[in-house]
């Protein structure tokens, strides 16, 4: 059925009723007469509304009246006829794509063509898509990178890198664009060695959320990243270091808790941050020679190393570990102490059952869990001492609710906000030692959602590298929310490059604490900006 020459002059609802039935005919005698309205529409929305709806109807059926729509004269016509080339799978319409993407009348649909193409799912275009991943228009560029990288075309490889390590310029680090995000995740998915060693020479790019990626990609990469980390674990500089054996616990399989020896066996972990990234680790891998490490970082004397070690220690607990702890605890009295405030501050429930049955021991993890203040890490500990047996478990937990604060009296709120299990505890035990709740969120995106829902706080303290959402983008975030505004924001962080520092700073950061630091260190900083604001 063809549409009458007085279409234009009909009645609308003989209009709308000769539409239907085209639509419901799926007539396609009726194509070029809509491909007519369709570019000279009527001006009345309901009916051009239905025009466009019977053509795509119409279309979805005539494969060949799509592939000549491509060529159509109107660029209306020409556009409608691409996306449904690419929506229906039309492979006759390759060819015509292809060459349509070289017809300078088709200038303003180059987007528009390479959708259609990569709906097409045929290899042989990543050629195609080869050519655009520098495109001016970024989200055309965006598209050809994630098409290279699906298609795992190596010989995109190099221009990727280039664009990666373009983005660490002086002025582009500030902001991660779309393409560099982009070209993280095609890198990856193209894999291979030097893709590999890529990844792992970038793993501190100057950019965090382009480093965020870089490190998931290698966490998805799995064992196979082992040796270029390795390589990076070789080097003289703190923070990639760091940055890789957070890759390495992410990744979790006992040759990293290998390469996690070997770097203490070659000197490598004389930084207190590489050693508390170490540990930390070390407790998410089930490594022989990682428990030796464990054993010895119990002579630890900073807060924060030490808790680390603990907690890792308390994730493995066995006959052997429980004999390296009490043998810690008859070293000295100043050791005794710190792994008992160690025990506590980490919520180490599995080194605690094991120490309890010792009357003196028991006695000073309680003294110490009561010394927190945090009614959180108290909990853990009554509802432990609950399922023992005994009259002694149910003294001691009488003497922890006697610990906690008053509901009357409610503390200055702080958000502590760290992927490390062990920070966060320092900070409850730490800062719940000194008088204030303190909140926590493994990461920015958790922290984000608790302000969104309404949560205040006196102030919030922040790591800079987490997964899901780094610490910059969680402040620039926050600080757009009406009520944070004067909220006091502390950065604790490994960096100590300048160029993180001033990102932080315009992001929205109130003062930075530079890791490790003591808890004394930690409580001074937190009460002089509460002071202050």
């Amino acid at each position: 059925m063809q549409l009458p020459e007085n279409f234009r002059k009909m009645d609308m609802l003989d209009q709308v009723g000769l539409l239907e039935e085209i639509q419901l005919r799926k007539d396609a005698e009726a194509i070029p007469g809509l491909f007519e309205l369709v570019e000279k529409p009527l001006r009345d929305v309901a009916v051009d509304y239905m025009v466009t709806n019977a053509l795509r109807t119409v279309l979805a059926s005539s494969e060949p009246h799509v592939v000549a729509g491509i060529t159509h004269p109107g660029p209306l016509v020409r556009r409608l006829s691409i996306l449904m080339a690419g929506e229906k799978g039309f492979a006759s319409a390759l060819p015509v794509l292809i060459q349509a993407l070289d017809d300078p009348v088709n200038t303003g649909l180059t987007h528009e063509i390479l959708i259609a193409l990569s709906r097409l799912k045929d290899p042989g275009l990543v050629r195609v898509f080869r050519r655009f991943i520098d495109s001016p228009s970024t989200t055309t560029a965006a598209l050809a990178i994630e098409m290279v990288g699906r298609y795992q075309d190596a010989a995109s490889a190099e221009a990727l890198m280039a664009m990666i390590r373009q983005a660490e310029a002086d002025d582009e680090y500030q902001e991660c664009r779309l393409t560099t995000f982009m070209a993280v995740g095609a890198l990856g998915q193209i894999g291979g060695d030097a893709a590999l060693a890529f990844a792992a020479e970038m793993i501190h790019h100057r950019n965090p959320t382009a480093r965020r990626q870089i490190q998931e990609t290698l966490v998805q990469t799995g064992e196979a990243a082992l040796p270029f980390l390795a390589a990076v674990l070789q080097t003289n500089n703190a923070e990639k270091i760091i940055m890789a054996l957070n890759v390495l616990s992410r990744i979790g399989v006992r040759k990293a808790g290998d390469l996690i020896a070997a770097l203490f066996d070659r000197g490598g972990a004389s930084n207190l941050n590489v050693r508390y990234a170490a540990y930390e680790a070390l407790g998410g891998i089930m490594s022989m020679k990682g428990l030796v490490l464990l054993g010895d970082g119990l002579a630890e004397t900073d807060e924060t190393v030490l808790m680390a070690v603990v907690g890792a220690l308390d994730r493995q607990v066995n006959p052997g570990v429980v004999k390296k702890v009490g043998d810690a605890l008859a070293a000295d009295p100043g050791r005794r102490a710190r792994v008992i405030r160690a025990v506590a501050g980490v919520g180490g429930l599995n080194l605690f059952k094991a120490l309890y049955p010792d009357e003196t021991l028991a006695d000073e993890l309680i003294r110490a869990v009561a010394a927190t203040r945090d009614p959180e890490l108290i909990g853990l500990f009554k509802n432990t001492l609950k399922e023992m047996p005994g009259d002694r478990p149910v003294r001691d937990a009488q003497r922890l609710d006697a610990a906690e604060i008053p509901a009357e009296c409610p503390p200055r709120r702080i958000l502590a906000v760290d992927d490390s299990r062990a920070m966060v505890l320092f900070y409850r035990a730490t800062l719940g030692e000194a008088g204030y709740g303190v909140e926590t969120a493994m990461n920015g995106q958790e922290a984000i959602n608790r302000l969104k829902a309404g949560e205040c706080f006196d102030l919030i303290l922040s790591d800079m590298n987490m997964p899901v959402m780094d610490g910059i983008e969680f402040t620039r975030l926050a600080r757009e929310l009406p009520f944070i505004g004067d909220v006091p924001i502390l950065m604790v962080t490994t960096e100590s490059d300048e160029s993180q520092s001033r990102l932080a700073r315009t992001a929205g950061v109130t003062d930075f604490l530079q890791k490790p630091m003591s808890s004394e260190k930690l409580v001074q900083t937190v009460a002089a900006l509460l002071a202050s604001g």
